[in-house]
């Protein structure tokens, strides 16, 4: 951001996908000034990457599985780096492993500004709870959050590759075939 005679500008750094767009004017200080002191935006959850009909056709397929109690968790790109290091909220706390079936991590990449499915882990909880996936210790920044461990996600790749998925319809029919077994 950039604050120049009472304009606020976008200046993306060189490691950003906008790299390339340049320099590019938000407005003035004085409109976002006043759309601060107005604000009556609550905002409860943060918006999905996917759009809700694929969502819904996850949950239900899971669901005819008999696995309905799916948590969906999704990452993007914060940069033109990539991010690294490993995610926050996988596994998630002992309540939400014990009262969900699976967790789905979509891992999303950025080519030409547009998002889209990088990665998919299909985390069975069944294997949480018997110690079968290999965790590691969070970073400095997880343990001052309380984080005790995390998914260990290149450890997971190599040990569950049946697992990881390429695309969403990739997802879905592993789900289908495992349903037909």
């Amino acid at each position: 951001m950039l604050f120049l005679e009472g304009e606020i500008f976008l200046s993306p750094d060189q490691n950003s996908p906008l790299h390339n767009k340049g320099r590019h004017s938000l407005g003035s200080i004085a409109e976002w000034l006043i759309k601060w002191e107005k604000n009556t935006e609550v905002i409860n959850k943060r918006e999905s990457r996917l759009d809700s009909l694929s969502l819904n056709n996850i949950k239900q397929l899971f669901s005819q599985a008999n696995y309905p109690r799916i948590r969906i968790v999704e990452r993007g790109d914060a940069s033109g780096k990539r991010w690294t290091g490993t995610v926050d909220n996988l596994p998630g706390s002992t309540k939400v492993v014990k009262s969900n079936d699976a967790t789905i991590f979509i891992e999303f990449g950025c080519e030409d500004f547009v998002e889209e499915v990088s990665k998919i882990y299909l985390i069975w909880h069944h294997l949480l709870h018997n110690k079968k996936i290999k965790m590691s210790k969070p970073s400095s920044r997880q343990a001052k959050k309380g984080i005790v461990e995390v998914i260990d996600l290149k450890a997971f790749v190599s040990e569950y590759p049946e697992l990881v998925f390429d695309s969403l319809e990739d997802l879905r029919s592993y789900i289908k075939n495992s349903m037909s077994h």
